[in-house]
């Protein structure tokens, strides 16, 4: 496989801006306080009321599909990676569906798979990680990355909740609101594109820059910026030095180092340290500063700095570009890149999917109780490492899948804080012998079966742990004829990825095109202090999704040439309220003895524990060593995924 490049890039800028002297001025208590001099920041870009995340994205993502000379229909993947999900003109905080379910929609890539990424700054960089997971595998050949970040609402509320310069919300005086696009595919030139990417969490830093919902509505960022900025420089810059010197550069020889944008004296820092560490100065004036008129814009700063540049012509073929990879949690990395020969080109349609290898599966529990969110995805990580007799060290991926929390947080990952709580490699560095990269993933019910292809392009014998976990905060919107009420069954699940005595396997992953349904939402309520998620689910939205599953569900089995019903030893479909699935069960005709049903009436939506729920089942009952079931998952939209599970021994 040719490396991966960005085949073309997009980006968007809201028309309104805000001065610095604008934005010190509106604070409630006067801070005598030289913001633009420390920051660099005389301005930054500010979206119009109405506007959201998700205009941002979409902006940027039609100008970078105008500028590709791939076709919507050859994009197989849509991620999304912004940390803030907004939609709507009230720009509400949406669960359900998620941004690259909407994205897809609004752009009209009908044969993408579309799911949403979280790493706060590091989001982007996150996404590219995952895309090269699915490009190499065989099991995508054109990816679609989208990050809105409409950041503005942050700045009022830090206005409202300052009293002094050492006060957390400082630092949220130095966002911007930006969209960036990026297609990427695996065809660069020889010589060119992405030569290295490797990323790792400090997960013992996850609280020193922390964004949830505020008591008065809203959001607030509270960071502890010198510490913060402290650990990433450390890390970050021993990890871009190991990294050069991994593929033969010289950090001399580098035309362009692309820093997360955060502000002047944090660029500075990082000069001067690696400076110190070489005993001269690499850089000299190719630091990249776009802070001026765009501000900290979180997970689209570096691509939109880079986007620019190359608008500007600034980014010649055969120029080598080092990213530095930073963002709350703390995460950091060494993103390496030769540009490719301009213009890009792709002479060649993308070439058909190949058949991946099965995915390999360790083990699995499921756990249910009461407790919240992260105390049900810890008990299960725990329990599935103990059942698989694996240490916490030898984990080098965890992904966090659940979507209904107990804990709103905007940032950092939850999988940040999960990691912390398990102890994976929370103390890291460059010279440990391991490490772990957290990363959350949703994808709504479709979670698990995504988080499981992603982690399974692992290298050969190393390990990941996708935890899923889900709690039920919701309220229904206020009855009426086209609303039904909805719940949440509380549950988590752990799988561990890798290879092991008598484990099971995942293979002939298949997902069907899109049916694009609307009639499911859920999203963060806030009033009085509190914050819960808000569902409002259409009356008929079952039934279209039944079809729908049922629709993938035939195909599948027409596609498996060799396999019908009778193959199985069961069935697992998507774990609505148990009335609703029964009568999904009831339309494909499947017999009694193959179907897997909650045990209560009334246990409600498990969403991505679904899986994990079925399976727990399912193995209850008692399985064979090579039985295979047939797994269906399918989000709010009516995107489904189909799957064969062969049994292993455990």
């Amino acid at each position: 496989m040719s490396a991966l490049r960005f085949e073309s890039v997009g980006y968007a800028l809201p028309e309104g801006a805000w001065t610095t002297e604008e934005v010190l001025g509106g604070c409630h208590v006067k801070l005598d306080f030289p913001l633009e001099q420390v920051t660099g920041i005389s301005e930054r870009r500010v979206a119009e009321p109405g506007s959201s995340a998700l205009d941002l994205a979409a902006s940027a993502a039609r100008q970078c599909l105008a500028r590709s000379a791939h076709l919507r229909e050859d994009v197989d993947l849509l991620i999304s990676c912004g940390t803030s999900r907004t939609e709507g003109p009230e720009a509400r905080f949406a669960f359900e569906p998620g941004s690259g379910a909407q994205l897809r929609s609004m752009l009209g890539l009908e044969n993408a798979l579309a799911f949403d990424v979280g790493n706060a700054c590091a989001g982007f960089f996150t996404a590219l990680w995952v895309a090269r997971q699915w490009l190499r595998s065989g099991r995508a050949r054109c990816v679609l990355i989208t990050s809105g970040e409409h950041l503005s609402p942050l700045i009022r509320s830090a206005q409202k909740h300052l009293r002094s310069v050492s006060d957390p919300y400082l630092a949220a005086l130095t966002l911007g609101d930006a969209g960036v696009a990026v297609m990427v595919d695996a065809n660069a030139a020889e010589g060119s594109g992405l030569v290295f990417l490797d990323l790792f969490t400090q997960s013992m830093h996850c609280g020193l820059c922390v964004t949830r919902p505020a008591e008065n509505g809203g959001a607030v960022m509270r960071t502890d910026s010198v510490p913060l900025a402290a650990a990433s420089i450390r890390a970050g810059l021993g990890h871009f030095l190991q990294s050069v010197d991994a593929v033969g550069w010289e950090p001399g020889a580098i035309d362009h180092f692309i820093l997360h944008q955060s502000s002047r004296s944090t660029l500075a820092g990082a000069a001067h340290e690696l400076a110190y560490r070489l005993g001269h100065d690499p850089i000299g004036g190719r630091m990249v500063n776009n802070l001026k008129r765009r501000g900290n814009t979180a997970s689209t700063s570096q691509l939109l700095a880079y986007a620019e540049m190359r608008e500007r012509r600034e980014v010649r073929s055969g120029d080598r570009l080092a990213f530095g990879v930073s963002g709350s949690g703390i995460t950091v990395g060494t993103a390496l890149y030769v540009e490719p020969p301009h213009p890009h080109q792709t002479d060649e349609r993308p070439l058909p999917v190949t058949p991946p290898p099965a995915i390999p599966i360790r083990g699995f529990v499921h756990h249910e109780g009461a407790g919240d969110s992260l105390l049900l995805a810890e008990q299960a990580g725990r329990a599935c490492l103990q059942a698989c007799s694996v240490r916490h060290d030898q984990v080098s991926t965890l992904i966090f899948s659940g979507v209904h929390r107990t804990e709103y947080l905007y940032e950092p990952a939850f999988a940040t804080v999960l990691a912390e709580r398990l102890g994976l490699n929370p103390r890291a560095t460059i010279e440990s012998s391991s490490r772990t990269f957290a990363l959350d993933l949703t994808a709504g019910a479709l979670g698990s079966l995504i988080g499981l292809t992603t982690a399974a392009a692992h290298d050969e014998g190393r390990l990941a742990l996708v935890v899923t976990s889900e709690i039920d905060p919701g309220r229904v919107s206020e009855p009426a004829e086209s609303t039904v009420p909805w719940r949440i069954r509380p549950g988590a699940s752990a799988f561990l990825v890798g290879r092991g005595p008598g484990g099971s396997s995942l293979e002939g992953l298949w997902r069907a095109p899109p049916a694009g349904l609307d009639g499911f939402s859920a999203w963060l309520q806030q009033s009085h202090g509190e914050s819960w998620t808000e569902f409002r689910v259409r009356s008929g939205w079952a039934e279209d999704l039944s079809r729908a599953v049922g629709d993938a569900v035939s195909i599948y089995l027409s596609r498996r040439s060799r396999r019908s019903e009778g193959d199985y030893r069961a069935m697992i479909l998507p774990w609505l309220p148990r009335g609703w699935t029964e009568s999904l069960y009831d339309q494909l005709g499947v017999p009694p003895s193959l179907r897997v049903l909650p045990r209560r009436a009334d246990d409600g939506d498990c969403c991505s524990a679904g899986l994990g729920a079925a399976l727990s089942e399912v193995y209850r009952a008692g399985v064979q060593p090579g039985q295979r079931l047939l797994i269906a998952q399918t989000d709010a939209t009516g995107q489904v995924v189909c799957a064969e599970w062969e049994c292993g021994e455990t």
